[in-house]
């Protein structure tokens, strides 16, 4: 490490996209070495800078857990979000390593750390999103938590934020 961020700042701008992105993938390893579930951001962080999304995103998982452990709600929906874009964009057999690779649970995870740390809105527009790729879900038990939070987000929009919801999909 650095002593100064200056220091850093200016070694950093002095390398090459490659090295940089070789830098990042061994301080991700060296952190997830440690086996601290509270470096685990910092770790997905690294992976993301070392363009690999097949590690950033048991990463992100063991982040957002670790988050909701210290009731870092915020945080934690960040993550979520990050794992739910992360599991469309890779392939089901490289969302194996994720603990859980349950894509269905961690839009519901994203949405309930959404409500609690306030942000309805973007809660909503989850919600939306999740009702209508996993609406029809083959497991019957998913498809109805789906259709219970996209119907209590819609809920909210009337009668915490005082507007009713103008979309019309069947909710």
């Amino acid at each position: 490490r650095a002593r100064h961020a200056l220091l850093a700042e200016a070694i950093a701008a002095g390398l090459l996209a490659g090295e940089r992105m070789v830098l990042h993938r061994r301080i991700a390893e060296a952190l997830e070495a440690v086996g601290e579930s509270a470096l685990a951001a910092e770790a997905a962080g690294h992976w993301t800078g070392a363009g690999c999304e097949a590690e950033e995103l048991p990463a992100r998982v063991k982040a957002a857990e670790a988050a909701e452990r210290v009731f870092g709600y915020a945080e934690a929906a960040q993550h979520w979000q990050r794992a739910v874009e992360l599991g469309h964009a890779l392939s089901p057999a490289s969302r194996e390593g994720a603990a859980g690779h349950d894509l269905p649970g961690w839009y519901l995870r994203a949405i309930d750390d959404l409500l609690v740390s306030g942000d309805s809105e973007q809660a909503g527009v989850l919600a939306d999103e999740a009702y209508r790729r996993y609406a029809g879900h083959p497991d019957p038990a998913t498809a109805a938590v789906i259709h219970e939070r996209a119907g209590r987000i819609r809920a909210l929009g009337v009668t915490l934020l005082g507007r009713p919801d103008s979309s019309d999909d069947g909710l």
